[in-house]
């Protein structure tokens, strides 16, 4: 599995597109969404950052992973996000690789 790339050092935009309820496939577009940041061995470097509907989006949440928060280059991380809405609960979980970014 690859790992996408977050940015040591910026701030570091943390989405999930196309939230559904797996029930029906209807999106989830009215959700309280949050995302933590951990290190492999499962220790919080940041916990319960809101996440933003994106207006008139298909179930699109957006936080920002802010630019002051300790990273180790070239660790690998997991982002969890937990949305929920109406009784409804979804997670996703994804790794990250923390990298500088190259100056162009």
């Amino acid at each position: 599995m690859s790992a996408d790339t977050i940015f040591i050092g910026c701030d570091n935009l943390v989405e999930w597109d196309g939230a559904q309820n797996e029930a029906d496939d209807s999106y989830l577009n009215d959700a309280t969404a949050t995302f933590t940041l951990k290190t492999l061995a499962g220790v919080a470097v940041v916990t319960d950052v809101a996440m933003s509907y994106v207006t008139d989006s298909d179930g699109v949440y957006q936080g920002t992973l802010q630019s002051t928060v300790s990273l180790t280059e070239n660790a690998e991380y997991y982002v969890e996000v937990s949305l929920a809405q109406s009784g409804l609960v979804a997670f996703r979980k994804w790794k990250v690789v923390a990298i500088y970014k190259d100056e162009a």
